[in-house]
């Protein structure tokens, strides 16, 4: 049933309930009208999830000022209230601002974004992480020095969302091609409890929450000017 239209789910209570009436007077008169009744209930409901289903335009590319802005570096917990308009989300919590195109890859190892200074991982974890095994992942990455540098740290949700662009058709992910395309969801250093944070999935181009122990990869990050 469909909790979001209570007219459409009294007409499928009220089908049901004469379909199976104990009393053979009060059932439909023939298996005809039964069929009838029961293919505008079906065509009532799938009217309804298609218009439930339907995803909003995406919002128009931001001005260059909104994209030149460093994302916020500093990890948070954002507790239950207010998370979309914390995080710079829309409401289908999904990046309020999307990728500028200008990342370019550095090396084997490293894809730069000029714009904010930001240093990326090419590739990341080769396997998926719970998010505190993350957090020592990224501190690994420093004690050797990953790509001659010592500052790799896990990403905040609007850092992660620079790397976003709107969903293309086909099976193409919503990450910048300049990347790797193997990892599909990425844990962030933002937290939404105590045991549960948020990361960002590339394949559908949204941001989620799902419990720590639950395993995600991670694209480091380094970088960028320091918050005051």
């Amino acid at each position: 049933m469909n909790r979001l239209n209570p007219d459409l789910d009294n007409a499928w209570e009220a089908f049901f309930g004469k379909a199976l009436d104990p009393e053979p007077r009060r059932r439909f008169a023939s298996a005809e009208a039964m069929r009838e009744t029961l293919e505008r209930l079906e065509a009532a409901w799938q009217a309804r999830l298609a218009d439930t289903c339907r995803l909003a335009p995406f919002p128009p590319p931001p001005p260059d000022a909104a994209r030149t802005a460093i994302p916020r570096r500093v990890p948070l917990k954002t507790g239950h209230r207010h998370n979309r308009a914390q995080l710079g989300l829309d409401r289908l919590w999904r990046p309020a601002a999307w990728s500028s195109g200008t990342l370019r890859r550095l090396d084997a190892q490293v894809v730069e974004d000029p714009r904010s200074g930001l240093l990326w991982q090419y590739r990341g974890s080769p396997y998926p992480l719970a998010w505190h095994a993350a957090r020592d992942y990224v501190a690994g990455l420093n004690h050797r020095g990953f790509a001659g540098r010592t500052d790799w740290r896990l990403p905040t949700i609007p850092e992660l969302s620079t790397l976003l662009r709107p969903p293309p058709s086909g099976s193409d992910h919503c990450l910048e091609p300049v990347f790797h395309p193997e990892p599909q969801h990425l844990w962030s250093c933002d937290r939404r409890a105590f045991t549960t944070a948020w990361y960002v999935s590339l394949d559908l181009g949204y941001v989620a929450w799902q419990d720590m122990g639950c395993s995600q990869h991670v694209k480091a990050v380094a970088g960028g000017s320091p918050e005051p």
